[in-house]
């Protein structure tokens, strides 16, 4: 849950420099709130010990083909990495 958390903290930043108005930001922010919602819930439901969360990795991973993109898996046991390729080098 907390990766997700940073995950969403680190966008805002990097939206306001993409010249995204408060205002647009507060309609993707409502747009995407019961999406959030559901996977707070989904991980509270389902708890998992440190270092073998098998079930979430794999949730997280379904969940970023989704969005599609192509999630690598295995990393460090459980982690997902997602590379998220922009319109610009770099």
């Amino acid at each position: 849950m907390k990766n997700i958390l940073a995950a969403i903290l680190i966008m805002f930043p990097a939206l306001s420099l993409a010249g995204i108005a408060p205002a647009e930001l507060d309609g993707l922010a409502a747009d995407a709130q019961e999406q959030v919602v559901e996977w707070r819930r989904w991980l509270h439901q389902n708890p998992e010990l440190g270092n073998r969360e098998v079930n979430t990795s794999a949730y997280i991973a379904q969940a970023l083909r989704e969005m599609g993109l192509e999630p690598r898996t295995g990393i460090a046991h459980t982690g997902v990495v997602a590379v998220i390729q922009g319109g610009k080098p770099g």
